[in-house]
């Protein structure tokens, strides 16, 4: 998918640079080391978290370095992951009105929204949005495909963002469309994948 989505910005003269792997690892760092102090709210909120009810600058550089922050930390990237590979950014309203998570969603969506304005400020892509940008070039007729034939392989661990690019392909060309999967092998939901898509493909084509 992702060399596919290369190849049609490519082919688009599209202007970008893909992030460092290592970016939002960065990013997520550096907010509880720093940027975060300067927000009065959410310290408060990140005080809580930890149980740092008096807070003692010794203990919470401890935290940083303990497997609670690495927990922490692995849960935000997988839920910005899987809110981008499934463009759920409109839900952001309704899920931070969720109390029992409101704490935890609060301090996930203030890195999302740096997460995505640093992209944006940097002309930077992630995977997610090099599959949404192939996608909005195909359906705003960019770029011009002749794919007749489309074979998708383990297709029980598409995303939208992944389904939505095969979608504007078919219906641009016309193709005929073959997917193979088991939905009992579907591993990667924490990485975006929406079983439905597999389960229900008979809604959708």
């Amino acid at each position: 998918f992702h060399k596919l989505s290369l190849n049609i910005l490519k082919k688009a003269n599209y202007d970008y640079r893909i992030v460092n792997e290592n970016y939002l690892d960065e990013l997520i760092d550096e907010y509880f080391n720093t940027n975060a102090f300067y927000n009065e709210v959410l310290i408060k909120i990140i005080y809580k978290y930890f149980k740092l009810y008096v807070f003692k600058k010794i203990r919470y550089k401890k935290i940083l370095s303990s497997k609670k922050y690495l927990e922490l930390k692995n849960t935000i990237k997988s839920f910005i992951y899987y809110m981008n590979s499934n463009e759920l950014s409109y839900k952001w309203n309704e899920l931070i009105n969720y109390k029992k998570y409101q704490k935890l969603l609060l301090i996930i969506y203030s890195l999302y929204t740096i997460y995505m304005n640093e992209l944006s400020s940097s002309n930077l892509i992630d995977f997610d949005f090099m599959i949404k940008k192939a996608t909005d070039l195909i359906n705003n007729n960019k770029v011009k495909l002749l794919y007749k034939l489309i074979i998708i392989d383990e297709f029980q661990d598409t995303s939208k963002s992944r389904f939505n690019l095969i979608q504007a392909i078919v219906n641009k060309n016309n193709s005929k469309l073959c997917v193979v999967g088991d939905d009992y092998q579907s591993i990667y939901q924490f990485q975006g994948c929406d079983i439905n898509l597999f389960i229900n493909f008979k809604n959708y084509f």
